[in-house]
């Protein structure tokens, strides 16, 4: 891990941060997302960063668990996406891995239990209504997943660029 300096509250992260993320969705084919209680920014997939050691499968299968209490693994890879540096926050560029995942089954969107601590809400979504539920980088990552889901294809993302 990148060493964080004395003193400083900065977050320290790996030298190339991952994250692995599900393209999980209900029985009716609406999108899962969840809204993270760390910003009031919008919602976001269910996933995360991978920790020391870990690999992509069991990473999903650990931020899925702990995001909804759902057990899910990841099925065909969909999206690769390069995220970006964030300077203003001392985060590396790195990679975020978008997996397929088995979908809810008719009732069990109630059974979904969302960390009191890190999460405030689950929402389920049309893709045609993503852009007003999350930031634009992810609008666009969620589209070319949707895509790679019908056509049968994974897709590389270059970082997203605001204009």
């Amino acid at each position: 891990m990148t060493a964080t300096p004395p003193g400083s509250t900065a977050h320290s992260w790996p030298p190339c941060p991952h994250g692995a993320k599900a393209l999980l969705r209900d029985h009716l084919g609406r999108l899962v997302l969840v809204k993270p209680r760390y910003n009031d920014r919008r919602h976001y997939l269910v996933g995360g960063a991978l920790e020391p050691g870990e690999d992509f499968e069991h990473a999903l299968t650990r931020e899925v668990w702990e995001e909804t209490g759902l057990h899910r693994h990841p099925g065909r890879l969909l999206v690769v996406v390069q995220v970006p540096a964030d300077e203003g926050r001392g985060k590396p560029a790195g990679l975020d891995l978008i997996f397929d995942v088995e979908p809810l089954a008719p009732g069990e969107a109630e059974t979904i239990r969302l960390p009191p601590d890190e999460l405030s809400d689950v929402q389920f979504i049309a893709f045609d209504d993503i852009d007003a539920w999350t930031l634009p980088p992810l609008a666009r990552t969620i589209r070319a997943a949707h895509r790679a889901l019908v056509q049968g294809v994974t897709a590389l993302l270059p970082p997203y660029l605001s204009t």
